[in-house]
């Protein structure tokens, strides 16, 4: 049986409020699963990933730089 996304994620607080860390984990990634399923038959794609944290730095010192380009190009 098929379980919506709002039961999962329900099933979740009450295993949180149980204290049963086992079943919480099993339905958090039983809930991940869902979500990236529902994604890809809406737009036929699985969802993008999180950036990282050398990919956040990359694109904030590249900020920075074309920042420092144009305000030396205008003067």
């Amino acid at each position: 049986m098929a379980y919506t996304l709002q039961q999962i994620a329900d099933g979740i607080g009450r295993a949180k409020r149980a204290n049963n860390q086992a079943a919480v984990e099993e339905l958090t990634a039983l809930y991940e699963l869902q979500r990236e399923e529902l994604y890809t038959q809406k737009y036929g794609a699985p969802p993008p990933k999180p950036a990282g944290f050398f990919e956040n730095i990359g694109t904030g010192l590249a900020s920075g730089f074309v920042s420092t380009y144009e305000n030396s190009a205008i003067g």
